[in-house]
C-alpha cells in the first residue's frame, strides 16, 4: 500500500513579489523537510501553483489590498507508517495546507487477478442455478466483459483542521484501514 497526499504552503504579502517570493521560501523549506524524512524527489509534484489579489470589498470599487501566493505538491508516501509524520514535518517547516490523502495499492496485478478470478466463478454459478430454475442448460459462453480496479476516494482534511493538529504536540495519526479491488464481469452465457 502506498499513500498520496497533498501538501501545501499559501503566503500573503503587500505586493505579489512578496507573497510570491514567502510561499516559495515555505515551499523549499517544506520540500527539504520532506526529502530529509526520506522520499524521493520523484515523489513530489507539483500540483497547483497560484498568485491572486486580495480585495477589500468592504469598499466600492474593491481596491487590491495585498497578494495570496499558493504552492501544492502532491506527494507519493510508500512507507505507510510514516505518513502522519510526514504530514508533521511538513507543517512544521511551514506547510499551510493539507488538501486530501487517499491509499492505493502499489501493485494490483495480483489482487485483481484473485478478484477476477472469483468474479468469474461467481458468476458462472448464479447463471447454473438460474439455469436450473428455469429448466434449461449453459451450453457456451457468448461475451464477457470486465470493469472494477476501483480504488478509494481521498479523504479531505480542511485547512483549519490542519491549525489545530499543528497546534497540538502529538503526532498526526493516520491509519491506513483497508484497500480493497473489485473487478465485476459480465458474462452472457448461451442456453439451450
Amino acid at each position: 500500500i502506498r499513500d498520496s497526499i497533498n501538501l501545501g504552503v499559501t503566503k500573503q504579502g503587500k505586493e505579489a513579489a512578496s507573497a510570491a517570493a514567502k510561499a516559495a521560501e515555505a515551499m523549499d523549506s517544506m520540500i527539504t523537510a520532506l526529502l530529509e524524512m526520506g522520499i524521493a524527489e520523484n515523489d513530489i509534484q507539483t500540483t497547483n501553483l497560484s498568485l491572486s489579489p486580495r480585495y477589500d470589498w468592504n469598499e466600492n470599487p474593491a481596491p487590491i489590498v495585498g497578494w495570496e501566493a499558493s504552492n501544492m505538491v502532491s506527494v507519493t508516501i510508500r512507507d505507510i507508517e510514516s505518513v502522519g509524520a510526514v504530514v508533521d514535518a511538513a507543517v512544521a517547516s511551514g506547510g499551510t495546507n493539507v488538501s486530501g490523502i487517499s491509499f492505493r495499492v502499489e501493485d494490483p496485478t495480483e489482487g485483481q487477478a484473485t478478484a477476477r478470478s472469483a468474479a468469474v466463478v461467481d458468476a458462472r454459478a448464479k447463471a447454473d442455478q438460474l439455469a436450473a430454475e428455469a429448466g434449461v442448460e449453459i451450453v457456451d459462453v457468448v461475451t464477457i466483459t470486465e470493469s472494477g480496479g476501483q480504488q478509494p476516494e481521498p479523504i479531505y482534511m480542511a485547512r483549519q483542521e490542519m491549525a489545530v493538529m499543528a497546534a497540538d504536540a502529538a503526532p498526526t495519526p493516520v491509519l491506513a484501514g483497508e484497500v480493497e479491488l473489485s473487478v465485476n464481469v459480465h458474462i452472457v452465457y448461451e442456453i439451450d
